[in-house]
C-alpha cells in the first residue's frame, strides 16, 4: 500500500511539472530601450507604414515617367477573307510591324504638377512612418512603467499582508498575557480578510500588465519579464516655452500635413492645368507589305514607313467632369488645412497639459518621500507602543495602513513623471 500511494504521489507530481512547463516561460531581462527596440520591431502598423512610404515611391516614379519619351513596338498579321473588288490595294494576307516613339512637350504643368504632388506625397508618408514610431515609443514606455507600478503596487500590498500577519502574532503574545479581548482577536483577523481581495487585485493588475507588455514585444504571455530600469529619480525641468519651440521645430506630423498640403495644392494645379492643351512630339517606323498567296509575309515583300510630327490635344467640353474633379482636388486641399490647425490646436494642448502635470508631480515627489518617511517613522512607533500595551488595535492598523497607503502613492506619483515625461519627449520628438 505504501509503495502505491508513493507511486500515485510521484504521478501526480509529474503531471503538475509538464502542466508548469507548458505554461511558463523562462524568464527575460528588459530595459527600456529594450522595450522600444522589440516593439518596433514587432509592430504590424509600422510595417504596414513602411509598405505605404514605398509604395508612394513607385507612385512618384509612374508619375515621373510621364516627362520622359515613351517607345512602343507593334506588330499586326491580318487575313482578310471578304474585300469588295474596288479595295485594289488589299491583299489576302497583310502584315505591319513597327516602332512608335512619343515625347511631352508641353502640358502647361499638368504632368510636373503630378509629379511634384507624387514627390510631396513620398515626404509626408516617411514623415507618417516617424508619426508612427512615436507612437509605439511612447506605448512601449507606457507598458514598461506600467508594468513597474503594477509590480512595485503587488509587493507593497503583500508587505503589508505580511505585516498584519505578524501583528497578529504580537495580539496573540498580548492575549496569553490577558491584556486582549476576544473583540480585539476578531477585529484582527476581519483585517487580515479583508487584505486578501487588495492583494489579489494588486497580483491580477500585475499579470494584466506583464501580458499587456509580452504581446506588445511579441513574447508568449507567459513570459517572466525581469525589468532593468527603474523609476527615474533625477528629473528634468521643462519650460513650456522652450517645448514649443522643440514641437515647431521637430514634430513630424507637423511637417507631414504641411507636405500633405503642399501635395494638395500641386494636384489641384494639375487638374487644372488638365483643361488646358497638351502638346506632344510623336514619330514612327513602320514596315507594311501584303500578298495574295503566302501567309507567311517575307522581309521583301516589305515596304518601310517613317512619319513624324506634332499632336495638340485640346480638350472642349466633357460635360462638367473636369470641373468637378477640381472642386474635389479643392475640397481635399481646404480639410487638410483645416486638421494641420485641429492637429496643432491639439499637440499644444497636449504639450501644455504634459508639461503642467509633470512640473506639478515633481513638486509632489517630495512631498510624497517625506510622507512615507514620517509614516514609517510613526508605524514603528505606534507598533512598540502597542507591544507595551499603550495603544489599542485599531491605533495600530490605521498606523499601517496611513504607510501603505503613502507607499502606493509615491510609487504613483514616480508612475505619473515616467509617463508625462514620455508624452512631452513624444511630442518635442526627444529621445
Amino acid at each position: 500500500m505504501r509503495l502505491i500511494k508513493t507511486k500515485k504521489i510521484m504521478l501526480v507530481s509529474g503531471i503538475l511539472l509538464l502542466g508548469w512547463t507548458s505554461l511558463a516561460y523562462a524568464g527575460i531581462e528588459l530595459g527600456v530601450k529594450e522595450t522600444i527596440d522589440a516593439a518596433l520591431k514587432a509592430s504590424e502598423s509600422l510595417k504596414i507604414s513602411e509598405n505605404n512610404f514605398k509604395k508612394s515611391t513607385a507612385v512618384y516614379k509612374q508619375a515621373r515617367s510621364g516627362l520622359l519619351p515613351h517607345f512602343n513596338a507593334n506588330a499586326t498579321w491580318t487575313h482578310n477573307d471578304q474585300y469588295p473588288l474596288s479595295a485594289d490595294k488589299t491583299t489576302d494576307y497583310e502584315l505591319s510591324s513597327g516602332i512608335t516613339a512619343t515625347q511631352l512637350l508641353w502640358s502647361f504643368g499638368k504632368v510636373s504638377a503630378a509629379v511634384d504632388a507624387a514627390k510631396k506625397s513620398v515626404e509626408a508618408l516617411k514623415l507618417n512612418k516617424q508619426v508612427k514610431q512615436l507612437d509605439i515609443i511612447y506605448t512601449a514606455k507606457l507598458s514598461y512603467y506600467s508594468l513597474l507600478f503594477a509590480k512595485k503596487a503587488f509587493l507593497i500590498t503583500q508587505e503589508s499582508y505580511n505585516t498584519i500577519v505578524e501583528n497578529k502574532t504580537l495580539l496573540e503574545q498580548r492575549s496569553q498575557a490577558g491584556r486582549n479581548s476576544k473583540r480585539d482577536i476578531i477585529k484582527m483577523d476581519a483585517d487580515i480578510a479583508a487584505r486578501i481581495p487588495q492583494l489579489n487585485d494588486a497580483r491580477s493588475q500585475w499579470q494584466t500588465a506583464l501580458k499587456t507588455l509580452n504581446t506588445l514585444v511579441d513574447l508568449p504571455l507567459n513570459t517572466e519579464i525581469e525589468l532593468i530600469d527603474q523609476f527615474a529619480v533625477n528629473s528634468d525641468n521643462f519650460i513650456y516655452e522652450q517645448q514649443v519651440s522643440k514641437l515647431y521645430a521637430n514634430q513630424p506630423l507637423l511637417k507631414s500635413l504641411d507636405a500633405q498640403i503642399s501635395a494638395a495644392e500641386s494636384v489641384l494645379s494639375s487638374r487644372r492645368a488638365d483643361t488646358l492643351a497638351t502638346v506632344s512630339l510623336f514619330a514612327s517606323s513602320d514596315y507594311n507589305g501584303g500578298s495574295n498567296d503566302k501567309k507567311y509575309i517575307g522581309s521583301d515583300a516589305m515596304d518601310p514607313y517613317v512619319s513624324a510630327g506634332i499632336r495638340v490635344n485640346v480638350p472642349l467640353w466633357n460635360g462638367g467632369e473636369k470641373r468637378a474633379i477640381i472642386e474635389q482636388a479643392k475640397t481635399d486641399r481646404d480639410n487638410l488645412l483645416l486638421l494641420r490647425k485641429h492637429e496643432e490646436e491639439n499637440l499644444l494642448l497636449g504639450l501644455k497639459v504634459a508639461v503642467g502635470e509633470y512640473t506639478e508631480y515633481q513638486n509632489t515627489l517630495e512631498a510624497n518621500n517625506q510622507a512615507v518617511r514620517l509614516a514609517k517613522e510613526s508605524y514603528d512607533i505606534t507598533r512598540d507602543m502597542f507591544e507595551s500595551g499603550q495603544i489599542s488595535l485599531t491605533d495600530l492598523n490605521d498606523s499601517e495602513q496611513l504607510l501603505t497607503s503613502q507607499k502606493l502613492r509615491l510609487e504613483q506619483t514616480l508612475y505619473n513623471i515616467a509617463i508625462t515625461k514620455a508624452m512631452v519627449e513624444k511630442l518635442t520628438l526627444k529621445e
